[in-house]
């Protein structure tokens, strides 16, 4: 198999990633990266722009745009040219929100939260993924994201607390994604109401430690999400805490394996490959 300098793991344990923070770490890495997979729901580093995003490339599929649903229902959407995936119709701390309630709506989010620039900063963690979490979950997910921080500090020998110092850096883009529906209670629960989704993202991060050795993976990290309405009639994607049974479920099944892309055991493992491979960015983490 075909490893082009990575190393390959799930991130840190399963179980302490109860999906990321891609933002796992990536938030989301990645958040922590089995956020109910994931420190890595959370992404790490900053753009230099300070947007909080990254620049990963785009996944197969209509980049054109289609014109637009803005309520979060289904029907025609625009397609953002970075990912592939519907546009958020709206926007919160800097974040894109409001996306349409399909499958590739559920993805979107979690890509997005993957795309988020976090590093190694708690507060930034903490903000990002209240955008992201469904505010009756909102202590699930501070949890996560600061144990994802500060196990990225740890990992990184930087300070607990405080500033990080160069060389010390971490990044994260998602170069894939998968997206599987669940079943929610009660089990009679017409099909198309069914409105909450696993989503896979297959993250590179890149890495480098206090005494400036540099380190590259892959790693996945898995995400529920479900549709939350809102008072306007409307309603979007939400990062969820899993039921006990979702839970059980999904630790009784294997995450789709890390792979490369361009290598059979990436189309194996079921990816949805993006267009091009991403340079992950490493950023002084003293910018943040």
């Amino acid at each position: 198999m075909r490893t082009s300098g990575y190393s390959y793991g799930q991130g840190p344990s399963r179980t302490r990633h109860l999906v990321v923070l891609v933002l796992a770490a990536a938030l989301l890495l990645a958040l922590v990266v089995l956020v109910i997979g994931a420190v890595g729901l959370l992404t790490g580093g900053n753009d230099s722009e300070g947007n909080g995003r990254t620049d990963s490339p785009s996944a197969e599929g209509d980049v054109s745009g289609t014109g637009g649903s803005t309520d979060g229902s289904m029907g025609e959407y625009e397609t953002d040219p970075v990912t592939g995936l519907p546009i958020g119709s709206s926007s919160q701390d800097g974040l894109p929100t409001g996306f349409p309630r399909t499958d590739l709506g559920a993805a979107a989010v979690v890509v997005e939260l993957n795309r988020a620039q976090i590093g190694l900063d708690v507060d930034t963690a903490l903000t990002t993924i209240r955008v992201y979490a469904d505010p009756a979950d909102q202590a699930f997910f501070d949890e996560l994201a600061t144990a994802s921080i500060d196990q990225r500090r740890n990992d990184l020998g930087a300070p607990a607390a405080g500033e990080v110092n160069a060389p010390a850096a971490y990044a994260q883009s998602p170069i894939g994604y998968q997206v599987e529906q669940y079943p929610i209670e009660p089990a009679d629960q017409p099909e198309d109401e069914t409105d909450l989704y696993l989503v896979s993202v297959l993250n590179e991060v890149t890495t480098t430690t206090t005494a400036g050795e540099s380190g590259r993976s892959l790693y996945v990290g898995q995400q529920f999400v479900a549709w939350t309405p809102d008072n306007d009639g409307g309603g979007d994607w939400k990062l969820v805490e899993p039921t006990a049974a979702a839970r059980e479920q999904l630790l009784a099944t294997a995450p789709p394996a890390p792979a490369a892309p361009g290598t059979p055991e990436f189309d194996q493992a079921g990816w949805i490959a993006l267009v091009d491979q991403p340079t992950a960015r490493s950023t002084d983490e003293t910018s943040e």
